[in-house]
């Protein structure tokens, strides 16, 4: 049986806002991004993966496996907006980064990681 890694990948990054949620839960962003990656997935089940992939894995994918926090610290390249794109979802993290508690971040990057390795089996 072949593991669709599509659905993996489309499921963990709705699971990952969704957490954020929780603990945003007056985060407007946060809801935008949920809906914005809903309706990806509905156009295309492959959509927000492949700009997970150009957009985040390309140039942080590393970073993410190697859990380096510089990647959300105030002097990183990681530039900041409001845009709900889901290929936005590291400049909001950055803004929110500091207000996770240690048990949250380590939940952060264990979606991340497992983001970054399911885009990488994904053919897009």
């Amino acid at each position: 049986m072949e593991i669709d890694y599509v659905s993996k990948f489309n499921s963990t990054i709705h699971e990952l806002i969704e957490d954020l949620i929780v603990i945003f839960p007056d985060d407007e962003d946060l809801c935008m991004f949920q809906t914005a990656i809903y309706a990806g997935c509905m156009m295309d089940s492959k959509k927000v993966a492949c700009g997970f992939k150009k957009r985040i894995d390309v140039q942080f994918g590393d970073k993410i496996i190697a859990k380096d926090a510089t990647l959300f610290l105030s002097d990183s390249n990681l530039v900041c907006n409001t845009s709900t794109s889901t290929i936005d979802i590291l400049p909001k993290l950055k803004t929110i980064w500091g207000s996770l508690s240690e048990d949250d971040k380590e939940v952060v990057w264990k979606y991340l990681r497992i983001l970054v390795v399911l885009c990488r089996k994904i053919t897009v």
